[in-house]
């Protein structure tokens, strides 16, 4: 699982509890799953989070210009 998990495998822990489900017959819940895969070294994919009003054109462009003159 932790070979797996390196090459990126997993976004979830919902997807680890179905893959050890299916490798091994094995049924965790997801909840003990948050306990585990931290124990074992493994850090499941998160997005970034992102504000629901944010505008992506007005970011690239303070990202090029900055905030204005100083």
């Amino acid at each position: 699982m932790v070979a797996a998990a390196a090459q990126g495998l997993f976004a979830t822990a919902q997807a680890v509890r179905d893959w050890i489900e299916e490798q091994f017959g094995v049924v965790y819940t997801v909840g003990s799953l948050y306990t585990l895969l931290p124990r074992l070294g493994i850090r499941l994919k998160t997005p970034r989070p992102r504000h629901a009003q944010a505008d992506p054109q007005a970011q690239a462009a303070w990202k090029k210009e900055g905030s204005g003159p100083a």
